[in-house]
């Protein structure tokens, strides 16, 4: 597994909340918007990793465009 990159993926979670997943190791974020979850990464990496990971870490957002036919 590569560990100097982490990808955690932000879905929309109940009451307009957010929740960032990263799938390989399993951490989880919540927070009101954006910068709650760039702050909650931030926090959970560094407690994980004891403040010895050294790599990137990505936030991705993917937004669904439903169609009605």
């Amino acid at each position: 597994m590569k560990t100097d990159e982490l990808i955690f993926v932000v879905l929309d979670g109940d009451d307009n909340s957010l929740v960032a997943v990263e799938g390989n190791i399993g951490m989880v974020v919540f927070g009101e918007d954006i910068n709650e979850i760039r702050e909650g990464v931030r926090l959970k990496v560094s407690e994980y990793f004891d403040d010895g990971f050294r790599g990137e870490v990505r936030i991705r957002r993917f937004q669904d465009i439903v169609l009605t036919i």
